[in-house]
C-alpha cells in the first residue's frame, strides 16, 4: 500500500464547493444579487461590529484584493459604509448601515432555515458538536505549524 495514508481522505474542497452552492441556491430565490462572499461580510459586521479591512480580511479569508471588490459593492448596494477616522484619515471603518443590517436579518433567517433543513439533516447534536471539535482541532493543528 505504498502512497496510501492510514488517514482517511477528508474532502474539505468538496464540501466547501457543496456547502457554497447549496447555500446560494437558497439564497437566490429571495436574494439573486448577494453572494456568500458578500453575505459573510454582512454578517460578520452586523454580529461583530465596525471593523478595519485588514480585520475584515482576517474574519473571511478573503484576500485583500477580492475583499475590496466585495465592500464596493456593498456599499454601492448601501448596505455597508467607510467611515473615516478623524486622528488618521489614512484608516477607515466598515461598517453596516441600517439598510445592511435589515437585510442582512431577513437572508440570516433564510441561512437558518436552510441549516436546519438541507445542512444539518439527519446528523444529529452528537454528530455535530464531534464535527466541530474534530474541526477545531484541525484548525489549530494548522495553526501551530504556520
Amino acid at each position: 500500500m505504498s502512497g496510501i495514508s492510514e488517514f482517511p481522505r477528508i474532502e474539505i474542497s468538496l464540501l466547501y464547493k457543496a456547502v457554497d452552492q447549496s447555500f446560494r441556491n437558497a439564497l437566490k430565490k429571495s436574494f439573486p444579487d448577494i453572494t456568500t462572499a458578500q453575505e459573510l461580510v454582512l454578517r460578520i459586521l452586523r454580529f461583530q461590529g465596525d471593523m478595519y479591512q485588514t480585520e475584515l480580511a482576517m474574519h473571511t479569508g478573503q484576500d485583500r484584493n477580492n475583499l475590496s471588490r466585495t465592500i464596493s459593492i456593498l456599499i454601492k448596494k448601501n448596505f455597508v459604509q467607510k467611515k473615516n477616522l478623524p486622528a488618521d484619515k489614512r484608516y477607515q471603518l466598515v461598517s453596516i448601515t441600517s439598510k445592511g443590517l435589515n437585510t442582512h436579518e431577513k437572508i440570516f433567517a433564510i441561512m437558518e432555515k436552510w441549516r436546519k433543513e438541507i445542512f444539518f439533516k439527519d446528523i444529529s447534536l452528537e454528530e455535530l458538536v464531534a464535527f466541530n471539535e474534530t474541526f477545531k482541532k484541525l484548525i489549530a493543528n494548522l495553526k501551530v505549524n504556520n
